[in-house]
């Protein structure tokens, strides 16, 4: 089949700081802001077919501020934990209309939480959601949650095993053509683990298979990727 690629670059600076205040010995209280300024630029034509305005202007800079508040602790002193929520405010412009700017809020956030089942097994669970750059038609970005779950087993001389199941929503605030707003869901699992060979050094191995529906047609993908490779330093 014939296929068409565009390539797209970007450039981004950003700083962020999280304050800490312990609430309980095992329990602190957070707020964490993130700044972002971001330049988006394209080598032949942008998302929408248009002419790139040249080389090295962007199409579309970003300017993003992210404040979030939440908390972080342990419920049994190794089972690590912590929530966060905020308000993610985006900002864009553009070369072609420098005083058209399109702003953007969206609720984000994420967890962790990491439970022993055994002296040796861990389960451990991640969420999140947050707003990812978009480079389909005219989307600026895109809204992404995920769950996840981990199970992790510690064997002899500190190496590790254990699997990854995994599950994704991607969805897109304009689609193509009728209107159809795109929404992707993305399904991956994974097994892996690190073989301690000596002091400080193992053997990474994985096999990941990921499989993405969507609701437009020619964004479905299905996929399996295979890895070894050497591990160094403390893990």
């Amino acid at each position: 089949p014939d296929i068409e690629a565009r390539f797209f670059d970007f450039r981004a600076n950003s700083v962020e700081l999280e304050y800490r205040e312990p609430v309980r010995p095992r329990l602190s209280i957070l707020t964490t802001v993130r700044v972002e300024d971001a330049d988006h630029f394209c080598r032949t034509t942008t998302p929408l077919g248009q002419l790139c305005p040249g080389v090295g202007v962007p199409f579309r800079n970003e300017r993003s501020g992210i404040v979030m508040f939440g908390v972080r602790g342990a419920l049994r002193g190794d089972e690590p934990f912590y929530l966060r929520l905020g308000r993610d405010v985006r900002r864009y412009t553009s070369p072609a209309l420098p005083d058209a700017a399109r702003v953007d809020k969206d609720l984000v956030g994420d967890g962790h939480l990491s439970l022993r089942l055994t002296p040796s097994t861990r389960l451990l669970f991640e969420a999140n959601r947050g707003l990812w750059s978009s480079f389909f038609l005219d989307n600026d970005f895109y809204r992404v949650q995920g769950l996840e779950t981990r199970l992790e087993r510690l064997g002899a001389r500190g190496s590790t095993w254990g699997g990854v199941v995994g599950l994704q929503t991607a969805g897109y605030s304009r689609g193509g053509g009728g209107g159809t707003r795109r929404q992707d869901r993305t399904v991956r699992a994974e097994a892996y683990a690190t073989l301690v060979v000596r002091q400080r050094t193992g053997l990474r191995l994985s096999v990941e298979r990921h499989r993405r529906s969507s609701n437009l047609e020619g964004y479905d993908y299905d996929g399996t990727v295979f890895f070894a490779g050497l591990v160094l330093g403390w893990f």
